[in-house]
């Protein structure tokens, strides 16, 4: 149903002889409209079939991808994104663009953490050998996380902003847990907060 309303809206924002006030109305039904659809898709990931895609991944790939979608917002925002991504992490088995939004959500996160003021978000990619894990880490500058909030930011519709649902970091930890990883969040000490994913090579990808 949402879809049908945001494609009818899509066809009569096309008319050029709208009057301002309709036009701005229509605007506000779309964006309201799209918002709503992207929280039945979140939460059709949450309550999740258990059936995740075994296709070779590259991690890499999904956070490039994910981060091209947020720099002209960074950007704008006078956000410096430090991208430090090893070109031995091995690929993993999953659904590349389940795993893009997971790194996605974590990089959004990480922009709300700012609040709107200049600061810096790091992501780093590694791979441990003895593990056989792929890790990647979304650092920010911000606030940092208090320690009463700290164990429910993965809690479905837990959230700290004004403007957020809740739904960002648990469809993420869902996400995450349906590829047979884990993530984790922690404050830094130099400020900020830390947000580690970790997720298991796949076998034809062990080194």
């Amino acid at each position: 149903p949402l879809q049908a309303v945001l494609g009818h809206v899509e066809l009569l924002q096309r008319s050029h002889r709208l009057p301002a006030p309709v036009a701005r109305g229509l605007r506000l039904v779309y964006r309201e409209s799209d918002r709503a659809a992207r929280i039945v898709r979140n939460l059709l990931v949450l309550a999740g079939s258990g059936h995740v895609a075994q296709r070779p991944v590259s991690v890499n790939a999904a956070v490039r991808r994910a981060l091209a979608l947020r720099a002209s917002a960074c950007r704008r925002a006078k956000i410096v994104v430090m991208r430090r991504l090893s070109e031995s992490v091995p690929k993993v088995a999953g659904d590349a663009v389940l795993l893009q939004q997971a790194f996605l959500n974590l990089i959004l996160n990480a922009e709300q953490a700012l609040e709107g003021r200049a600061g810096r978000i790091e992501v780093r990619s590694s791979y441990s050998t003895s593990r056989n894990l792929v890790s990647v880490e979304v650092k920010d500058s911000g606030a940092g996380i208090a320690p009463d909030v700290l164990p429910r930011v993965f809690d479905p519709f837990f959230t700290t902003k004004d403007a957020g649902s809740g739904l960002g970091l648990a469809m993420t930890f869902r996400i995450i847990r349906e590829h047979g990883g884990d993530v984790v969040a922690a404050p830094r000490a130099a400020g900020g907060a830390v947000f580690t994913v970790h997720l298991p090579a796949a076998p034809s990808s062990k080194r």
